[in-house]
């Protein structure tokens, strides 16, 4: 039998969401999220004394405005715009993410996938990058196919990384690494990410027929020669020894990072 959610508790829960996105009107991220941290702390406490097992349970009784689940998709982005001004709420967003993904049961819907991507970026944020690749890590090793959760962790490494973590390297070796997996979604966007990287650095004449170029066979064998091991050896910040350990790799060399070029045109510069 369904369990039951009183009139006064629905009205409740519903003015306080609503009054978050009322607030989001005026732009104010910080006080949506201030709200809206005070919402989820109502809803906790709703499922615990009426007995509710998940947040599936929960939005079965609840007739609000809004669904929770979309309620949660906006307050897990504007935490992510309130961690752009203060700090703090990347923290924040961490906690609301972990502590619903606890609570939901398909894991993995696209909710909590981009959960998933929200706490691990928010590390970075944090200044952990050293965390923020162990969650992206392991996220992906449980759902390898994710194509957006691959461009989510180059992304801090170039797109949206901050100046101490940007890094090139890392980032071209995260999409390639994605590339090399025959069960990829999302294969062309991955692709179109590595190949806006190369753009950016001026290495457009490097790309024609080797990443995309329109032509998924392209990527197909790009993929072949990464499983076959054929396209060089990981990068130098992933062996032993770091980005400064020991190789002898000649300017005319293949570039050690498996882009298929010369080292002179990669990663020398």
């Amino acid at each position: 039998m369904p369990l039951f959610l009183d009139e006064e508790t629905q009205k409740r829960l519903d003015e306080s969401m609503q009054q978050g996105y009322a607030r989001a009107m005026d732009k104010d991220v910080v006080a949506v999220c201030h709200k809206w941290l005070a919402t989820w702390q109502e809803i906790k406490r709703v499922m615990e004394e009426a007995g509710f097992a998940s947040i599936e349970e929960l939005e079965q009784a609840f007739q609000g405005k809004e669904s929770i689940y979309n309620w949660a998709s906006v307050f897990e982005l504007e935490l992510g715009l309130a961690a752009q001004k203060l700090k703090s709420f990347a923290q924040k967003r961490i906690d609301f993410c972990s502590e619903f993904m606890e609570r939901y049961r398909k894991q993995e819907d696209i909710l909590i996938l981009n959960m998933k991507q929200a706490i691990a970026a928010s590390y970075f944020r944090l200044g952990q990058a050293e965390e923020g690749d162990r969650h992206f890590s392991r996220y992906l090793k449980e759902t390898p196919h994710w194509g957006g959760g691959w461009i989510a962790w180059a992304d801090q490494y170039w797109h949206a990384a901050v100046k101490e973590n940007k890094n090139r390297d890392k980032a071209v070796y995260i999409l390639k690494k994605a590339l090399a997996l025959p069960e990829l979604e999302d294969r062309e966007e991955v692709a179109e990410k590595l190949k806006e990287i190369y753009a950016e650095l001026g290495l457009q004449e490097d790309l024609d027929g080797f990443i995309i170029d329109g032509h998924a066979g392209d990527l197909e064998a790009m993929a072949a020669r990464l499983r076959e091991g054929k396209a060089g050896v990981l990068p130098s910040w992933s062996r032993p020894g770091g980005a400064n350990g020991s190789i002898n790799v000649g300017r005319n060399d293949p570039c050690p990072c498996g882009s298929g070029r010369k080292y002179k045109r990669c990663c020398m510069s």
